[in-house]
């Protein structure tokens, strides 16, 4: 069985009232798949790339060097999320991070993968259908924001 290896990152900020809030990105209605969909930004595995290297590298591609570049110390394994895809022919596995994004000053990337993004609140996430395994990823990292090991 095919497996398709990605890593996302659960990129956070906290609002003017302590609020953690995270990144999320709509995909393109042009995309080969889940069209329309929210994500987290991220990517797949390049290689033998590792998974910290493919971080790295896709957040500087979905949300840009200069946005990357103002991230704080402290990246954060999630741990992995995967699923067998509908037709039962392929595992997707995401290797999923968390990190803590400078609150202002930010300006996104522009991408013909994406459509749009938004920043919400653990408790807005209901609002926004999401491609499989990212609203996982978000409650782990909420999880550790609210009750850290």
């Amino acid at each position: 069985m095919k497996e398709s290896v990605s890593v996302r990152g659960a990129i956070y900020r906290y609002r003017k009232d302590g609020t953690p809030e995270f990144l999320i990105m709509r995909r393109s209605l042009e995309s080969d798949n889940n069209k329309g969909l929210w994500q987290l930004p991220g990517g797949k595995l390049e290689g033998s790339e590792s998974r910290e290297r493919a971080y790295v590298r896709e957040m500087k591609e979905e949300v840009g060097r200069h946005y990357v570049n103002r991230f704080k110390r402290g990246r954060i394994y999630l741990g992995t999320v995967s699923y067998l895809h509908e037709e039962g022919t392929k595992t997707f596995i995401h290797h999923g991070f968390m990190q803590q994004a400078q609150p202002h000053g930010v300006r996104l990337k522009r991408s013909s993968e994406h459509m749009g993004h938004v920043w919400v609140s653990y408790s807005e996430l209901k609002q926004y259908a999401f491609v499989r395994g990212n609203a996982e990823l978000i409650r782990r990292a909420h999880e550790h924001l609210v009750q850290p090991p």
